[in-house]
């Protein structure tokens, strides 16, 4: 049977902003839900809310921008980001950049259970930046990447940054 001050034993090394989702699955495993573990899950919970993992806002210190650069020949599909089991990352937004000519960035959503890709955004530019549209409600996860294509006719050099926050 688990309980709440087991939780907190193993976790009162860290400080708050130093929690992560794997330290939570570490020590709430195996938790069940059932009566006796009630203490253990009200525990869970508050420790999820003191480290900002349950409003579905991005957690304080983790957004980064995600870069991938490409030269004049373009790129197959070409593997972006991912999320870490127990992960969860919104992508905020983007932008794409072609330096000397003109280039086509095809960005995707891939299930990487099912082995099946959805259309995020196909952009053209020309020597250039072009800013990708807000993205509303993409998250990503362990079982979901995020993949792009570039087609090229006489550019010199692509770039492509999306602005990613976690937010489990």
């Amino acid at each position: 049977m688990a309980s709440g001050d087991k939780l907190y034993e193993q976790l009162n090394t860290l400080k708050l902003s130093d929690v992560s989702a794997t330290n939570i699955s570490n020590v709430t495993d195996p938790l069940h839900l059932q009566k006796t573990n009630e203490d253990a899950l009200r525990t869970t919970v508050l420790v999820n809310t003191a480290t900002m993992r349950n409003d579905g806002g991005p957690i304080p210190a983790t957004s980064t921008v995600q870069q991938v650069d490409w030269d004049d020949g373009g790129g197959s599909l070409t593997y972006i980001m991912t999320a870490a089991a127990g992960e969860v990352w919104r992508i905020m937004t983007g932008a794409y950049t072609s330096t000397g000519g003109t280039s086509t960035i095809t960005l995707y959503v891939k299930d990487e259970v099912l082995n099946r890709y959805v259309t995020l955004a196909i952009e053209t530019v020309n020597d250039g930046v072009v800013t990708l549209d807000p993205f509303k409600d993409v998250y990503i996860d362990e079982n979901s990447s995020v993949r792009a294509t570039v087609s090229v006719s006489d550019s010199t050099s692509e770039v492509l940054q999306l602005l990613v926050n976690r937010v489990r």
